[in-house]
């Protein structure tokens, strides 16, 4: 997918990361301003099965997927990277959150958990800073499928419509290899290792404009703020990253839900 939103004047300045591997651990080696509210600590974790059928995530507090093993682990590898952002396209501000770096922008998290920990339901919801969005984030799984499914409600608390991507972003690290293969379609992207698992990425909700993505960790970092990582077409073979986007019109005082599925391969 060759699509950029566009670069403009954006609040969070993010400084240039390098990244590199060693062995089966990829390293942030130049550090990326982000709030102290970034968490990778795992608040509930949820595990089913065993030896192939074998399932298991974590949530932090902030509503992000920290730990997913199916069966082996995929994404707590290296760098813990995977989340959420809406980009506000006009005037371009983005808010986000990728477990281990987060924008700054954000008000603290408000986790619902009526039933302790390990339990659902469960609900994350949190307000930008500026107040113009709330983000309600609520969390399902069906175990027999290995299915992950967020659902992620967006209100705009302004008298004006804004228009906004609502992104979901992994860094995947399938069976533990930051070396894996990585593809897209228009609303999905996956990741695998060949001739074992791999974990598909995909929107549930077809009733806006959305577009799909990988690229290479080493050339863009994390995902960027308001812009889409141009890569090339086909597949890659990387230390890599998936991530899809919404396009969300929101009318004053309205509310959109935009529905991901992380599915076991």
């Amino acid at each position: 997918m060759k699509k950029t939103i566009g670069f403009g004047v954006v609040v969070i300045l993010l400084a240039t990361a390098a990244w590199a591997q060693s062995g089966v651990q990829e390293e942030i080696l130049a550090k990326i301003p982000f709030s102290p509210d970034a968490t990778t600590t795992c608040s509930s974790t949820y595990t089913s099965g065993f030896e192939d059928s074998f399932f298991r995530w974590c949530l932090t507090a902030n509503g992000n997927i920290a730990e997913y093993q199916s069966p082996n682990e995929d994404i707590r590898v290296g760098a813990i990277l995977e989340g959420y952002q809406i980009c506000d396209v006009t005037p371009n501000v983005a808010y986000f959150d990728y477990a281990q770096q987060e924008s700054g922008n954000w008000k603290a998290a408000t986790l619902i958990q009526p039933h302790g920990p390990d339990t659902f339901p469960v609900t994350v919801k949190r307000i930008t800073a500026d107040g113009h969005f709330t983000l309600t984030q609520k969390f399902a799984q069906d175990t027999d499928k290995r299915i992950l499914t967020i659902t992620m409600m967006i209100k705009n608390n302004t008298t004006v419509h804004h228009d906004v991507f609502v992104y979901r972003y992994a860094d995947l690290d399938i069976n533990g290899s930051t070396t894996n293969t990585f593809d897209n379609g228009v609303d999905s992207a996956w990741g695998y290792d060949s001739g074992t698992f791999g974990v598909h990425l995909v929107l549930q909700t077809n009733d806006f404009g959305n577009g799909a993505g990988k690229y290479k960790l080493s050339q863009f970092g994390v995902l960027p703020a308001c812009s889409d990582p141009s890569d090339p077409d086909g597949p890659v073979t990387e230390d890599g990253a998936i991530f899809i986007r919404a396009l969300v019109p929101l009318d004053a005082k309205a509310s959109a839900t935009v529905i991901f599925n992380y599915r076991s391969m």
